[in-house]
């Protein structure tokens, strides 16, 4: 499955005056982070985007199951407050959160079903697979980077996935705000069944 493209909203957003924009429309969603420190993508390093073992303060623990790099993130935050990374995925388009991996391992299939079981869901495992694996891929990759077992993160400190939903891009995909709340109703639905969308997930909607 190819990544999901670089936003230029996003780029822009994190970089204009210290991220302030994007870490207020990041808090209407989750509330509990304070300061924002924006480790990515930064103008001084020409946006560069990052995979999470090349985060300072991520490594690779003994016990990770999942091998490779893992997902290449659109954006990542830090709150030393609150001990958080947040990995950002942004997208102008619902498509781009869907998808089928037809060769999916059998070991990334148990990884995901590990998670699946770990958050207590009650949606379709099948759906992760073929329908909505994009999504899948990067929930599975933050749940277990925070697995306290794994040792990958710092004491304290866990990771949550954010799916920024740009609103209204007149740069790229004009999708309304009704369009997405609807797609993601659908998504949560079949994903994660009617205790609806887990802690380690946040959706927020980005007016451009």
């Amino acid at each position: 499955m190819p990544e999901m493209k670089d936003n230029y909203w996003l780029e822009v957003f994190a970089n204009f005056r210290g991220g302030m924009v994007l870490t207020d429309n990041v808090k209407e969603e989750e509330p509990f982070v304070r300061e924002l420190e924006w480790l990515s993508p930064l103008h001084e390093e020409g946006f560069r985007r990052y995979h999470s073992f090349e985060i300072e303060g991520i490594r690779r623990g003994e016990h990770f199951e999942i091998e490779g790099d893992g997902p290449l993130w659109d954006g990542v935050a830090k709150d030393v407050i609150t001990r958080k990374y947040l990995f950002l995925r942004a997208a102008d388009d619902p498509a781009a959160l869907k998808g089928d991996n037809p060769e999916i391992s059998d070991a990334e299939k148990e990884s995901m079903l590990k998670v699946f079981k770990m958050l207590n869901l009650d949606g379709d495992i099948e759906t992760w697979y073929h329908e909505y694996y994009p999504v899948a891929r990067e929930l599975t990759y933050v749940t277990l980077l925070s697995d306290p077992l794994a040792g990958n993160l710092g004491r304290g400190y866990r990771c949550e996935l954010v799916l920024v939903s740009f609103v209204n891009n007149r740069r790229g995909v004009m999708t309304t705000k009704e369009e997405w709340q609807s797609f993601y109703a659908e998504m949560i639905g079949k994903m994660f069944g009617p205790r609806g969308i887990p802690y380690v997930v946040f959706t927020v909607y980005f007016e451009v």
